[in-house]
Formats: C-alpha cells, structure tokens, sequence
C-alpha cells in the first residue's frame, strides 16, 4: 500500500510541474498574439494559465516551508547532541581522575 500511495503522490506531482511548465510556456509564447478585441480566447487563456501560475506558486512556498521545517526539527529532536551541545569529555569516555 506504501508504494502505491507514494507513486501516487509522485505522478500528481510530475502533473503539476507539468501543468505549470505548460502554463510558462503557453504565455510565453503567446504573449505577442494578434488580439481580436474583448471576446479574443487567447487572452482568456492566457489569464487562466496566469492563475494557476500564481495558485501552484502561492501553494509550493508553504509546502517548501514545512517540509523544511520538518526536517530541521527531525536533527534538533532525534539528534540534540549533534546540533544543540557540544561534545563533552565523557562523551570521548575520558578518565577524568587527578
């Protein structure tokens, strides 16, 4: 079941890369169209690809942010020696006898 659901989640997020490649590329592209005046497609289109730009860019900061902030706190919490303290003498097990 594991597997399914994260090749699952890997084909959403190649479509959605997908998508926003298209998207980039669409208004490239027809940026310099010949527009027929209030009812020309193109620029409907345009504007549509314009919005899901901004809704897949807006949603990938959040994402990027708790993804990072997860794996900060996975160091901090499973590993406090490596990140917080400093390494002691009897850590190295040091015979501290005078």
């Amino acid at each position: 079941m594991t597997r399914i659901r994260r090749f699952r989640a890997a084909c959403v997020a190649v479509l959605l890369l997908l998508c926003m490649l298209c998207s980039i590329a669409f208004v490239a592209v027809e940026s310099n169209h010949h527009c027929s005046g209030d009812s020309c497609t193109v620029c409907h289109q345009i504007s549509v690809c314009q919005k899901l730009i901004d809704q897949l860019a807006g949603a990938s900061l959040p994402a990027a942010l708790s993804i990072a902030t997860a794996w900060v706190c996975s160091f901090v919490v499973v590993r406090p020696g490596w990140v917080l303290c400093a390494r002691s003498p009897v850590d190295f097990k040091v015979k501290l006898s005078n």
